[in-house]
């Protein structure tokens, strides 16, 4: 069951991705500054993660893309 053509065009892909991804960093980084007390390392982790997982998110969009499982006609 895999489709030839994504469902999504790449600029809702992208819109969608860094929405997500700036709620997330604020998470991280309100997480890490109470954990660890130092906002520079906070905002380094924050940044850091939200690399690597927008990278990985956009991936994983795209495979879903094609799976067609669950999805009506």
């Amino acid at each position: 069951m895999i489709c030839k053509r994504p469902h999504q065009g790449w600029s809702r892909l992208l819109v969608k991705t860094v929405l997500y991804r700036v709620f997330t960093l604020a998470l991280t980084v309100g997480l890490v500054w109470y954990v660890l007390g130092d906002p520079m390392t906070a905002l380094n982790i924050g940044v850091a993660m939200t690399i690597a997982k927008t990278a990985l998110y956009l991936v994983y969009e795209r495979i879903w893309d094609h799976i067609t499982w669950n999805m009506s006609s």
